[in-house]
């Protein structure tokens, strides 16, 4: 009973200890950051898609450590971890780049004035053009390189959410300056409207005027 070989411990080797410990450390300083940005986001809640990928990379691991694991389903199982981390990348940066350009939308569509190129010498207009651009190019070869180059689809990913983080940097940074020239776009619009109110009520008085003359000269 004691000696029996269905009761011997797996042991890993070194490489996959290390594999282990490149996994833990890729999570808590690369992506829980990442992952604490979006619980602020979401009021305090974490997306369930990240919550499933991080309840399965600690299943694939907690698996190295069972009785009878060959080097072979270790291997195996880090494997499938190491899947499960890089889809929790990809969730992270999708879901934060769409918080991002909802942001930015917004912000345009709600505050955007001609006196933007004008803001901070120009640095608003052109952080905000340059950038969106760049950010718009990263984040397309991030999907084009998810299945054929995971590493640089994450650099792409990572490109494009620090562009993205860029213009709402700008935009916080001259916040005051936006809704000012927001302000006075509106005014401009209520002003012009009620020039064109005032010079088409002139106009009918006249013509009502010249109908009455017209009257007395038949």
């Amino acid at each position: 009973m004691g000696g029996s070989e269905n009761n011997a411990e797996c042991t890993m080797n070194q490489v996959q200890m290390e594999t282990i410990q490149a996994i833990s450390y890729s999570y808590l300083h690369n992506f829980k950051p990442l992952l604490q940005v979006l619980k602020v986001r979401m009021k305090g809640k974490y997306p369930q898609n990240c919550l499933n990928e991080i309840r399965a990379i600690n299943d694939h691991i907690a698996r190295c450590y069972r009785t009878n694991m060959s080097e072979e389903d270790i291997t195996k199982e880090l494997g499938k971890a190491e899947g499960h981390l890089q889809r929790l990348a990809y969730d992270c940066y999708k879901q934060l780049i769409l918080y991002q350009t909802a942001d930015i939308k917004h912000t345009v569509k709600w505050f955007y004035s001609s006196r933007w190129p004008r803001i901070g010498k120009g640095e608003l207009w052109k952080t905000y053009m340059d950038n969106y651009k760049l950010a718009r190019k990263s984040e397309k070869e991030a999907k084009r390189n998810e299945s054929i180059n995971p590493d640089d689809a994450l650099n792409s990913y990572d490109a494009s959410y620090n562009e993205y983080q860029a213009i709402l940097e700008v935009f916080k940074k001259y916040k005051w300056q936006i809704y000012g020239s927001a302000v006075i776009r509106i005014f401009e619009r209520i002003t012009k409207g009620v020039y064109w109110l005032i010079v088409t009520f002139i106009l009918s008085i006249i013509a009502a005027i010249l109908a009455w003359l017209d009257i007395f000269t038949i």
